[in-house]
């Protein structure tokens, strides 16, 4: 497998996403809102529910922001997107592990994915290779391709107080739903949290939807 090209400078960055017709703002907000929402959460909700709030508040956001400019709701099969107006980019958003947002790891889901995820990355494996090259300012000749899932990967750091995130391209899942490797990655800058909160982890399965859940005692 190829090693992934990564776009961690924020001018890099800010190239990238403006291809993909996206902001940094908006995919900063997007996963704030969705982390903030929950950690308002006790241990009386129940279990896996602050986790699917995450999820479910960082999708929300990022239409609420998105549509207007054109881009609309793709939920075929139970498998949540935003699909860019030309349909060209299509926007999934999942938690992902510790790995989320550090240039010289290599991130996943924090949950095995399912059918829906295997079938999208199959779909970006069909993409043609060959003018992905790893030197900025080459930007011009990675052309945004049709119908490529791209991850909305998010992670708190619950002892760093820290909100780490990246849009990427997902190109191999593992037999076990593991993603294992990528494309393309765009890693922005991490968010502080400013207010220190007592955060519990645990795992939250919903099928093909996949959220880390960090909530307040």
């Amino acid at each position: 497998m190829s090693e992934a090209v990564v776009h961690a400078d924020p001018l890099t960055v800010t190239g990238r996403l403006s291809q993909l017709g996206l902001t940094e703002a908006v995919l900063r907000e997007s996963v704030q809102a969705g982390i903030t929402s929950s950690l308002t959460c006790t241990r009386n909700h129940p279990r896996g529910f602050p986790g699917y709030l995450a999820w479910g508040e960082v999708t929300r956001s990022f239409r609420d922001r998105q549509v207007p400019q054109g881009w609309h709701v793709n939920n075929a099969n139970g498998f949540e997107g935003t699909v860019s107006p030309g349909g060209d980019v299509k926007v999934v958003v999942e938690s992902g592990d510790d790995a989320t947002g550090r240039q010289l790891q290599v991130p996943s889901a924090r949950n095995p994915k399912g059918m829906m995820t295997r079938t999208a990355i199959q779909n970006n494996q069909q993409a043609e290779f060959s003018d992905i090259v790893k030197d900025f300012p080459s930007l011009k000749k990675m052309p945004v391709r049709p119908g490529r899932t791209w991850l909305l990967l998010y992670y708190y750091d619950a002892p760093a107080q820290q909100i780490r995130l990246e849009l990427s391209l997902p190109t191999h899942l593992t037999r076990g739903g593991r993603i294992s490797s990528w494309q393309e990655r765009v890693i922005l800058k991490s968010m502080e949290i400013g207010t220190a909160v007592t955060v519990v982890t645990e795992e939250s399965s919903t099928g093909d939807i996949d959220v880390a859940v960090e909530r307040r005692a």
